[in-house]
Formats: structure tokens, sequence, C-alpha cells
């Protein structure tokens, strides 16, 4: 079911852009985790973007203080602040193919802005809820 989620303020990432795609999604989320120590509690994101070069997916992870992205040589990502469409997938893991479905039927939906990059925002190990902005 689609939901509205409204994000209160710009939200900061530190990320690692996957070689290939979907290829490189597993390896782009453990070459983060082995970078950044401490990541336990932290929130973790995957972006997919497509542009003229193709697709770019990033996973990433909040930043924890301003210079991170320089420490640990990552990536900045910034997740605009507003309104956000969302539907949660519970056990995604058994379920890897409803990820991209569900990403398929949103940017179909007429609230979403045209090319809204596409959002997983991962709940602990079990659930991700998949977001993209809303025009407005």
């Amino acid at each position: 079911m689609m939901k509205e989620i409204k994000i209160e303020s710009d939200l900061q990432l530190i990320c690692v852009r996957a070689k290939s795609f979907p290829q490189g999604i597993e390896e782009s989320f453990k070459v983060l985790e082995s970078t950044v120590p401490g990541r336990k509690g932290r929130e973790c994101y995957g972006i997919y973007e497509e542009n003229d070069s193709g697709i770019t997916y990033r996973a990433g992870m909040l930043k924890e203080a301003d210079n991170e992205d320089v420490i640990y040589g990552l990536e900045n990502y910034t997740i605009k602040k507003g309104k956000y469409l969302g539907v949660t997938i519970y056990n995604w893991k058994d379920n890897i193919p409803k990820i991209g479905q569900t990403f398929d039927k949103m940017a179909e939906d007429q609230r979403v802005e045209k090319n809204s990059p596409s959002i997983e925002v991962y709940k602990g190990l079990k659930d991700v809820i998949c977001m993209m902005k809303m025009k407005g």
C-alpha cells in the first residue's frame, strides 16, 4: 500500500557507487560496511538513478559527521527534504524482484516527480521502504 512520507530536512549520506547494476549492488554495500567502522544502528539506503550515461546505483548510510566523506574517501549524496510516496516491502530478501516491480508501479503514479531517484530505506535486516519524490 502506497503512503505519503514526509522528510523534514535534507538527509546527508556517504555512499559507494556500484560498479554495475544489478550485479554490483551487494558488493557496494559490502565495501561501504567494511569502510565505515561502527555501522551498527545507522540507517542504510540504496539510490537508483537513470541518466544519459545509464544507471547509477549507490549504497549509502546516514552521515554522522560532516567530514566522513573525506575521512573514508566516499561520495556524498543528499536526499532532498519533501514529500515522498512510499511502499514497505516486508522480508525483502525473500522477494528481491518485488523491489523493482514496486518502483516501476510507483513511477507510473501521477503524483511522482518525473525522473525521481528510486530510494530504498533499509529498516533493520528484514524490511525496506521504497520511496520516490512527489511533485510540488
